[in-house]
């Protein structure tokens, strides 16, 4: 829910031609729906619809204030090149209070909104359908899809003439259904009992996330919560026409508004992401984010660089009891370390300095904020915990992921390096594409769901393109 963009020395890191920051920017422009103060930075004209918190506690205002006073600078737009380092207020593509999916903004105007059909003669929408492989004839040609359908049966839904497959699965399905279909490692995919049609060996390696640790406070002056009260200004503001995106109040907010980014010692960039969650209601940490959890407040420290890299691997669903004699149904994807029994897999020990460095930073931060009776005790990681090797080890038993998954399909200039080439095409197979957040080479500084949606832009103007290139070809070889 967090509209955060990637920045341009994330365009530079990736080191793909047509791959610019510029290009980035413009189709950043052309999808956003701003609703706040006009900027050279954001646009009013597109899909998906961004704005300011819809709330801002208190608590969310100090802790800005509390920022400044130890000399993080105020930032205005953490969207802006230059406005990420600081502390400030989140944007949210959110949109009458409730949040703006890509699926939401980009094929809701072109579907029946109760059955679902399609508008359009060249879109259609399979539901309760589940891709188990692509098919790919002996000369590494794809021929099209195997679908299964809800009620067990099964397809094989062939490409047109000059057609194309766009595999848009995610960073942990997409390199599934590549080594479902013989595309991956050879040694794992002969380990997983799977036909091998291609050695790609970095089909589900370079996996990455943005590996994150809470830290938990008592919160001395908690919002008292008048459900009633907040419920009605929700529905009211809901069936209003032109509300402002502050009418719809808490239920209509993200429940967070305030964040930080912060430049570690001996870094030019940030690389350390605060958000403020003003109860322990961090989606990663607690099962329910009930009324219970009110006296609790939690900054999380996300490591936005990170070393680590993890891989997807298949591995056999004791579960799944399909008799069927389909090796398939019984495969699942797991995500584990690149590097063999890694502890923490998503941890390295060139990063662990910079979480703790940053617990020291929020814990002068907290300070200030205890000042102003706002907050109490530290509950976690506990004030006992000051040794570099006690906070390391803290950290080390203590984080967790964050489901910011990039990389398992990412695109290189070989099939050494990665998986795609820089117009998505997967190495050594015609007609064959990815296009989602595993062809990202390294992640983004921050929360990525607004760079993935960048990149499925990007796709549709590389396909648009190449097409135009076909259709230049062939009508040249006509001619002559």
């Amino acid at each position: 829910m967090l509209y955060v963009r990637a920045l341009p020395s994330d365009l530079r890191r990736w080191q793909m031609e047509n791959w610019t920051w510029e290009k980035a920017l413009d189709i950043y422009l052309s999808i956003e729906d701003f609703d706040g103060p006009n900027s050279s930075y954001h646009s009013k004209q597109g899909f998906i619809r961004t704005s300011p918190p819809a709330l801002a506690l208190d608590m969310s205002r100090e802790f800005i204030e509390a920022c400044v006073e130890l000399g993080i600078p105020r930032t205005a737009d953490f969207n802006a090149p230059d406005g990420r380092y600081g502390a400030g207020y989140y944007h949210f593509n959110t949109r009458d209070g409730v949040r703006e999916s890509a699926a939401k903004a980009f094929l809701g105007p072109i579907l029946d909104s109760k059955t679902a059909e399609s508008k359009r003669e060249n879109f259609r929408l399979m539901l309760d359908t589940t891709v188990t492989r692509i098919s790919i004839n002996d000369d590494n040609v794809t021929e099209g899809v195997e679908v299964r359908f809800g009620n067990g049966t099964g397809q094989l839904i062939r490409l047109a003439e000059h057609g194309e497959v766009i595999v848009t699965a995610g960073a942990i399905n997409t390199p599934k259904i590549l080594m479902l279909s013989g595309l991956g490692n050879q040694d794992a995919l002969k380990k997983a009992g799977l036909p091998l049609k291609k050695h790609l060996p970095r089909v589900g390696m370079n996996l990455q996330d943005h590996p994150v640790i809470g830290m938990v406070f008592e919160y001395k002056s908690p919002r008292v919560v008048d459900l009633k009260a907040d419920l009605d200004s929700y529905f009211t503001a809901t069936n209003a026409k032109h509300t402002n995106v502050s009418s719809f109040g808490l239920f209509g907010s993200a429940g967070l508004s305030t964040g930080a980014f912060l430049i570690p010692p001996g870094a030019t960039l940030p690389e350390i992401q605060l958000t403020l969650f003003p109860r322990k209601s961090e989606p990663h940490m607690s099962n329910s984010a009930g009324l219970d959890h009110m006296t609790e407040v939690v900054v999380t420290i996300a490591l936005l660089h990170p070393l680590a890299r993890s891989r997807v691997v298949l591995i056999h669903d004791e579960n799944d009891y399909v008799d069927d004699n389909d090796i398939d149904d019984h495969l699942i994807p797991r995500v584990v370390s690149e590097i063999p029994d890694a502890k923490p897999e998503h941890l390295r020990h060139g990063d662990v300095w910079k979480i703790s460095w940053a617990i020291g930073v929020v814990r002068e931060i907290a300070a200030k904020l205890a000042e102003k009776k706002l907050i109490g005790r530290e509950l976690s990681p506990g004030a006992e915990i000051t040794s570099p090797k006690d906070l390391n080890d803290w950290v080390f038993d203590n984080v967790f992921r964050n489901s910011h998954w990039v990389g398992s399909a990412s695109m290189a200039n070989s099939e050494e390096e990665g998986v795609v080439d820089n117009h998505l095409r997967v190495f050594g197979i015609q007609n064959l594409r990815v296009a989602d957040a595993s062809v990202i080479p390294l992640i983004p500084n921050g929360n990525v769901h607004s760079t993935v949606v960048m990149v499925a832009n990007r796709a549709a103007q590389i396909l648009r393109e190449d097409e135009a290139e076909y259709r230049r070809q062939y009508d040249h070889e006509v001619i002559i």
